[in-house]
């Protein structure tokens, strides 16, 4: 039947087998499958003899792990060679008998010795290309190596089995190869990329052999840059996302984002801005502040923009756009005055309005002019493609329209009897010769509609009152429902106020009322508003004391700030080098800008680093960021220089060629340094793509590389291809210091005697002082004291020799360093040695607090270690977290949930006096208030717990002072109260960070939370019950109309290890607007409510947040 499934045929295989591979059968090929294993590739079909190929290995000093000791690896990295090893090109191939060791290359110390002594290599992905007479394989392994794999068959029966080596791209886990000729790698950590490939790999020398049971043959090589694969673009990801700081480091009145992510060699810091990515075409200062900008065409069809008009406070310039742009002269447009407003009509003539009057230039005749009666002056204009409409002083409105005839008519005259701010006029709709929408923002705190109706022009439809004198007024006409049955247009009318607030409402067209009204702060300065194309639809910059941005994304609204300057004036641009711009102006320079991506709410500023980050800690006298990083497996940074070029000159030969990696992406070059001496380092911030060929053809003619970007390079192509592998226990680690606001490193100190860094803590010691420090400290300690901050020092917690399964090492320790004054340099003072690895550090009354594997330990500052004046020895398993809030901690274990510790100043005691019901593996911790603490395991759930409210009464504390001794001396019991769990909620991934913070000015405090995984979320307290009761219905809804495609119960799936408790799914109730109008009805009626007001009950609680 359909749904039985018949064993037909049956075969062992390798017990290393992890992945197969369907062979094309028919007519495209012999049928069968790749079955891969380690170190192999073995074809098999029914009634077929395996025919097996082997992979081909990396060098080991290049990269492949082996179980040989570190000291062997440091021999090879510090022993020159005393012979004059051949050249060999890059990517070529050394072949050896497993068995005996002998090896053809004596020049390759490291492809000599038993290698049995190695793990083999699998493969953890593929991808088939099959196309009309031709199909290959493409499978990557675990370092990153993609191989190309072939068969030659003939019929049905298949003779050998070619694995070639391809290119070298980060571990991945998917490969897609497209039939346009691309190649997508979805990376299992960092960027995923978009390849072209320029290349079969049908020229690579290094193919791995067939093999026999009587020989096993071993293939090396030296991994390269890609060749085969040309890198087109990459799609941005922060998984995995280690930890986050949330904070104004760099000044700039608005919250940045510094997430540690990454690991090994393609660790980096990237600091998020909340906006759009803004990329600069052109950038020219001009003589004076502009105070509006145009870009006009010179018929209104034209594709591209060709005059650029420029007003300035008593003049205005005309800029010519071509191959230069320059200024010109014999456009007709008047310059000794100051410009309001120009723009080209339906009928190819342009319409310049000045205070002094209006001009039109039409081509062929002599220009027309319009000129106010009396003394009076135009104070605001608006114009669309047929109609103008000018507002003079004392409150008269005049309405102009191009008629029949192609002639620009006074149309009517009106006193509105007040001072006009600021007036728009609708645009035209298609197939239409007129728009019947005019409006108008008074000095009485008003906005009025006006219908521009032939038959009753200038009559008033509807008045709305504001909180706020009107600045600014806009039409677009926009998208205005997201679900696929009302996919129409509606027309918007945004309002500008003077107190940074925008106002948008529905405009509808059957009587001219405002309805919908839905407002946001944008900044502290008016609200100027302009009509822009975004993305080939209609939108609106929004102009304050910071940049928006308004338009549609895939049938969605979107309001997003610029990550840019303060602009004051911004228009649309299109030429033929940039389709789709804005013209601007900021202060004395005009702009040509573009905005990168419309879907990414963040933008990114990325610091590469040189190990897989831990954590991090803020100096508070500077604002500098310190992080500790550690790997294991890996090369110390001083040693790989001397490791690339032992044996062979495959790291020579690369740095002869040119990484495609490296043009696309600039990565930092660090300074090699040895011991604890330090080096600083230069950071490159990401170029934008669209500009490499141009500047590939200029280059060449540019002089010869420097030594400091061919080392720039070699660190680019190492990141990309992966760190060296010397085995398990091995550790690279050092402690940056890092300049926030350009994310620039500032020093970079390397630990030495295989230690590790793990934790990281910034304070300042009470007991410590001046007297205590050395001489060569004393500068820096009397710098601090006049510029009247605390003399701030860095605990480090490190490990030595540490490996992590089976878990053993040979010492932990604290180190202290003194910070310098300037927070850009500091000193090791000394360093404690400890029982345990120390994951968790907080500063805790001017003493160091820290957790010592299950020990909770309060530190004073020694002069020649810390000395202990506190412990508690009764967690059950290691100490993850700490937070502090006056006298109490809140001690995250590792395996059983939160513990509440008092401590006693009198007795300098920290007593346990409350814990959690249920056990938790706790990931990450934050503290709400006094009472209540939230927390993340990693499972992938997030909890809020708090104290009962009884434990604050003063009966409570004497109670708990009286049954202190009993539970003290207790090993392994329960505290005597439970905190209750509030909120439970699971998200599905490990959560890594959560803080408690307010992402805006203005905002309330969120808790915003980190998964491993790259997401970041939020966890939004509601302010009424009405609110909770809203949206527990609507995500009730939800979840039946909206399922999860795996088919999945929802309910099921949030309560995935706790029952979910008093949380609403927001990304669920986000669904809302996708359903079809038709169900969207259904769901509003049953609220008590419309579409419109859902929604709208969904974009406030959005722009709570950001």
């Amino acid at each position: 039947g359909l749904n039985h499934v018949t064993r037909k045929w049956s075969e062992p295989v390798d017990r290393t087998a992890n992945l197969l591979i369907t062979v094309p059968g028919g007519g495209a090929g012999p049928g069968g499958v790749l079955v891969c294993s380690e170190d192999a590739i073995t074809y098999r079909n029914q009634g077929h003899a395996p025919v097996r190929a082997s992979i081909p290995r990396r060098f080991r000093h290049l990269g492949h792990p082996s179980r040989a000791t570190m000291d062997h690896v440091r021999r090879m990295t510090t022993t020159k060679s005393t012979g004059n090893p051949k050249k060999r090109s890059n990517g070529a191939v050394t072949q050896h008998d497993g068995n005996s060791g002998s090896s053809s290359n004596n020049n390759n110390s490291s492809s000599n010795g038993d290698d049995n002594d190695e793990p083999g290599v699998l493969v953890i992905t593929t991808a088939t290309h099959k196309q009309k007479g031709l199909f290959f394989f493409l499978c990557q392994t675990e370092f990153g190596d993609v191989f190309k794999v072939t068969l030659s068959y003939t019929d049905e029966s298949v003779q050998d089995v070619h694995v070639r080596y391809f290119d070298t791209l980060p571990p991945a886990i998917g490969l897609s190869v497209l039939k346009s000729g691309f190649l997508f790698s979805a990376s299992e950590f960092g960027n995923h990329y978009l390849f072209q490939i320029v290349g079969i790999g049908s020229d690579s020398d290094v193919g791995g052999n067939r093999l026999t049971a009587a020989r096993k043959q071993i293939v090396r090589f030296a991994p390269r840059t890609p060749e085969n694969l040309s890198l087109v673009d990459e799609l941005d990801s922060l998984s995995p996302l280690i930890d986050m700081h949330v904070g104004d480091l760099a000044r700039e009145n608005s919250q940045q984002m510094y997430a540690l992510c990454g690991r090994g060699a393609r660790s980096t810091l990237r600091v998020l801005r909340h906006g759009l990515s803004v990329s600069e075409m052109a950038v020219s200062e001009v003589p004076g502040n502009p105070t509006g900008v145009w870009a006009i065409r010179r018929t209104h069809g034209a594709e591209y923009h060709q005059y650029i008009v420029v007003s300035f406070v008593n003049v205005t310039i005309v800029l010519s756009i071509g191959e230069r742009v320059e200024e010109v002269f014999d456009t007709g447009l008047l310059n000794p005055v100051p410009t309001l407003s120009v723009h080209t009509l339906a009928d190819d003539s342009i319409v310049q309005v000045h205070p002094g009057g209006v001009r039109r230039l039409v081509a062929g005749k002599p220009p027309e002019e319009w000129h106010p009666p009396g003394q009076k002056k135009i104070s605001q204009c608006a114009i669309n493609d047929r109609q103008v409409v000018v507002a003079l002083t004392g409150g008269d409105v005049v309405y102009f329209e191009v008629n029949q005839s192609g002639v620009l008519v006074d149309r009517h005259q009106a006193s509105l009897g007040n001072d006009v701010a600021c007036v728009a006029l609708a645009p035209v709709p298609a197939g239409r010769r007129r728009s019947l929408y005019l409006s108008v923002g008074g000095f009485d705190q008003t906005v009025r509609v006006f219908s521009l109706d032939p038959e009753h022009p200038m009559r008033q439809l509807t008045v709305q009152a504001l909180p706020a004198l009107a600045s600014s007024l806009c039409f677009a006409s926009m998208q205005g429902g997201s679900s696929t049955q009302q996919q129409s247009k509606k027309l918007f009318l945004y309002v500008g106020l003077s107190n940074g607030i925008s106002i948008r409402s529905v405009l509808d067209e059957t009587d001219g009322s405002l309805g919908d009204a839905r407002k946001r702060f944008l900044g502290t300065k008016p609200v100027r508003l302009r009509p822009v194309v975004v993305d080939g639809e209609t939108g609106v910059v929004a102009l304050s004391s910071r940049s928006w941005l308004a338009y549609m994304h895939h049938g969605r609204f979107e309001m997003n700030p610029l990550s840019y300057d303060t602009l004051v004036w911004a228009s649309s641009f299109a030429s033929e080098q940039c389709p789709e711009g804005l013209v601007c102006c900021a202060g004395n320079t005009l702009r040509i800008v573009t905005i990168d991506r419309l879907a990414e709410m963040f933008n990114q500023t990325v610091l590469p680093l040189r190990y897989t980050p831990r954590q991090y800690a803020v100096n508070t006298n500077t604002n500098h960021l310190i992080v500790v990083e550690a790997d294991d497996n890996t090369v110390p940074y001083g040693q790989r220089a001397a490791l690339r070029g032992i044996g062979d000159d495959a790291g020579d030969e690369a740095e002869n060629g040119t990484s495609q990696h490296a043009v696309k992406r600039r990565r930092v070059m660090e300074s090699s340094s040895d011991g604890d001496a330090d080096a600083k380092t230069q950071q490159t911030k990401k170029k934008n793509k669209g500009d490499d060929d141009d500047d590939d053809s200029e280059s060449d003619s540019d002089d010869e590389e420097t030594e400091e970007e061919k080392q720039l390079r070699i660190e680019a192509e190492q990141a990309f291809m992966g760190h060296p592998r010397p085995g398990a226990g091995t550790w690279g680690s050092c402690i940056r210091i890092v300049e926030p606001s350009q994310a620039e490193t500032v020093r970079v100190i390397e630990l030495d005697n295989n230690e590790a860094a793990f934790s990281v803590c910034v304070l300042p010691f009470a007991e410590y002082s001046a007297a205590n420090s050395s001489k060569s400290a004393s500068a820096s300690t009397a710098a601090a004291a006049n510029a009247k901050q605390p003399e701030l020092f860095v605990a480090v917690g490190t490990v030595q020799d540490y490996r992590l399964f089976p878990r053993s090492f040979s010492k932990c320790f604290i180190r202290v360093y003194r910070l310098a004054s300037d927070g850009a340099s500091m000193e090791l003072v000394h360093k404690t040695e400890v029982e345990e690895p120390v994951l968790a550090m907080v500063p805790f009354q001017k003493r160091l607090l820290a957790g010592v594997g299950n020990r909770l330990r309060l530190y004073q500052m020694g002069r020649s270690s810390l000395l202990r004046k506190s412990e508690n020895k009764l967690f059950p398993s290691a100490i993850k977290t700490l937070r502090t809030l006056g006298d109490r901690v809140y001690v995250g274990d590792m395996c059983e949930g939160f513990f509440v510790v008092q401590y006693n100043r009198t007795e300098r005691r920290l007593h346990i006096f409350a814990d959690t019901v249920a056990p938790r593996f706790v990931t990450a911790s934050c503290v709400v208030d006094f009472h209540t603490v939230c927390g993340g395991d990693k499972f992938g759930n997030v909890f809020v717990n708090r104290l009962p409210a009884e434990l604050s009464t003063a009966a409570h504390q004497q109670q708990l002072a009286v049954s202190r001794a009993r539970w003290a001396n207790t090993m392994g019991s329960k505290a005597e109260n439970e905190m209750d769990d509030v909120v439970q909620f699971h998200v599905g991934d490990t959560v890594t960070s959560i803080h408690k913070v307010a992402l805006a000015a203005g905002a309330p405090e969120v808790l915003l939370f980190t998964t491993l995984g790259g997401s970041i979320g939020t966890l939004l307290p509601f302010s009424s019950r009405d609110d909770v009761d809203f949206f527990s219905h609507l995500e009730m809804h939800l979840r039946h109309e909206r399922p999860p495609l795996c088919g999945r119960d929802h309910m099921a799936f949030r309560s995935y290890y706790f029952p979910v408790k008093d949380c609403i799914d927001g990304d669920l109730c986000e669904q809302f607007a996708a359903l079809v109008y038709k169900r969207q009805v259904f769901i509003a009626q049953e609220l008590v409510s419309s579409p419109a007001q859902v929604t709208r009950k969904l974009e406030e609680i959005r722009n709570r947040i950001l």
